[in-house]
C-alpha cells in the first residue's frame, strides 16, 4: 500500500499575454500598422521599454510606495512579507511595493535581413534574454496578498499570482485554510481522476488540518 500526501495550492498563477503579439508577422503588423512606423525595427522595443520603466518609477513616486530591487538568491515573498503584513494590519488595500529584478524571459529579438543597398528589413525570432521584470505587490481586503509581474520587454509577458498562506497575511480576520489528502491504493489507477472526483470533499472537511483519507475504490467507474 502506498500513501500519497497532497496539500491545497499555496498560490494560484494566471499567465497574461497579448494574443496578437505571439509570432513575427504580428510583431511587424504591430510596429507598422498599429504604431505607424515605416520600418519594423527592433529599436522600437527599447524605446517602449524605456518609457514603461520611467512610468513605473513615476507611479511609485506618486503613490508613495517603495521600489525594492531584488538580488540573486532573494526569496521575494520574504523580502515583501513585512510590507504586506503592515498593509493587512492597517486594512489598507492597494499596491504595497514595487519589486524589480533582472530575469531571463522569452522575448522577441530582431536581426537585419536586408541585403546591400536594399531598404532595411528585420526578421523577428523569440529568444531568452535577461531583462527587467517588475513585481507589483498588493494587498486586497477580499483576496489577501498578491502580485502582478510584468516584463518590461516585448512582447511584455505577465503573471498574476494570488498568494494564500505563504505570507501569513491572508484575508483580514480569517484563518488561512490548508488541507491534506492521503490517498491509499492497492493497484494503479488514475490518481488525477480521483483527486478531481473528491476535491469537493476537501473544502467540506470540518477540520482543515485533519487528513482526508480516500481509497481508489472510492473512484466512480
Amino acid at each position: 500500500m502506498s500513501v500519497w500526501m497532497w496539500s491545497v495550492l499555496d498560490r494560484i498563477y494566471l499567465t497574461g499575454y497579448v494574443p496578437t503579439l505571439q509570432v513575427s508577422g504580428q510583431v511587424v503588423n504591430f510596429l507598422t500598422h498599429h504604431l505607424g512606423f515605416p520600418i519594423a525595427s527592433p529599436a522600437v522595443f527599447e524605446q517602449i521599454g524605456t518609457r514603461f520603466r520611467a512610468q513605473v518609477r513615476g507611479f511609485a513616486a506618486e503613490c508613495g510606495v517603495p521600489v525594492v530591487r531584488f538580488v540573486k538568491g532573494d526569496r521575494k515573498i520574504e523580502v515583501m512579507r513585512l510590507l504586506l503584513a503592515r498593509a493587512a494590519a492597517a486594512g489598507r488595500p492597494g499596491v504595497v511595493a514595487v519589486g524589480t529584478a533582472q530575469e531571463f524571459q522569452r522575448v522577441f529579438i530582431g536581426a537585419k535581413c536586408s541585403g546591400e543597398g536594399e531598404a532595411p528589413r528585420f526578421a523577428f525570432t523569440r529568444n531568452d534574454r535577461r531583462t527587467t521584470c517588475y513585481y507589483f505587490y498588493l494587498w486586497d481586503a477580499e483576496f489577501g496578498p498578491a502580485f502582478v509581474k510584468i516584463c518590461a520587454y516585448f512582447p511584455y509577458p505577465m503573471k498574476i499570482c494570488l498568494l494564500t498562506d505563504t505570507t501569513g497575511v491572508g484575508r483580514a480576520g480569517q484563518a488561512t485554510v490548508r488541507s491534506r489528502l492521503v490517498i491509499e491504493h492497492d493497484e494503479p489507477r488514475d490518481l488525477a481522476a480521483l483527486v478531481v472526483a473528491q476535491v469537493g470533499a476537501l473544502v467540506a472537511t470540518d477540520d482543515p488540518w485533519e487528513p482526508l483519507r480516500l481509497r481508489f475504490d472510492d473512484l466512480p467507474e
